[in-house]
């Protein structure tokens, strides 16, 4: 799972784009000013590419990685 922080005074559009070698999928959220959204990676096992596009300056998602029995949280 991907979160993103609108941290700007302005309505923010923030686009997901998940590649892997055999599709595309694409996200746009809509964040208010001061407000978060996610983005939750498809369940593949396969390695895919996260490109994130927006205007926010520093747009850093935190990122929770689920694993069996733990989960790690850091910045992307």
């Amino acid at each position: 799972e991907l979160f993103i922080v609108n941290n700007s005074k302005k309505t923010q559009q923030v686009s997901f784009i998940e590649k892997n070698e055999k599709s595309i999928r694409e996200i746009k959220l809509i964040i208010p000013p001061g407000g978060f959204d996610k983005f939750i990676k498809s369940k593949s096992n396969e390695d895919s590419k996260i490109i994130i596009k927006s205007k926010l300056p520093l747009a850093r998602p935190i990122v929770f990685k689920h694993m069996k029995s733990s989960f790690d949280v850091f910045h992307g």
